[in-house]
């Protein structure tokens, strides 16, 4: 295989190779549960807005959207209702966000990296 890199090899091929020596892809002899000594990880909430003020935004944008009656049917609809919406949100929310930013780095800092009322 070293002398073919960059060779598209099908599907099909490979399970022919796997099922050769005995190795069957589609039933697993032996699953090994994942434990967290098996996984690296950094402690990271997984959607903290301490740090990322566009989670705001999405949720005002969301808002928006769900307040839409009718509601897009089909998505060209949603694509359509999402720009107009996007485009109706008020730049002062955005700036007023972004310009949040020092004061929020500064409470995260205060809290040791816990929670902050933001």
């Amino acid at each position: 295989l070293r002398d073919v890199r960059g060779t598209r090899v099908s599907r099909q091929t490979i399970r022919n190779r796997l099922h050769r020596f005995g190795l069957n892809a589609r039933r697993p002899l032996q699953v090994t549960p994942l434990t967290p000594r098996h996984l690296p990880h950094m402690v990271l909430p997984a959607m903290s807005p301490d740090l990322n003020p566009i989670e705001h935004v999405w949720d005002q944008l969301k808002q928006r959207l769900d307040g839409r009656t009718p509601p897009p049917r089909d998505l060209a609809e949603l694509r359509v209702a999402l720009v107009e919406e996007w485009n109706a949100l008020p730049q002062n929310n955005i700036m007023r966000l972004a310009r949040s930013m020092r004061r929020r780095c500064q409470a995260v800092i205060a809290a040791n990296g816990g929670n902050t009322r933001y």
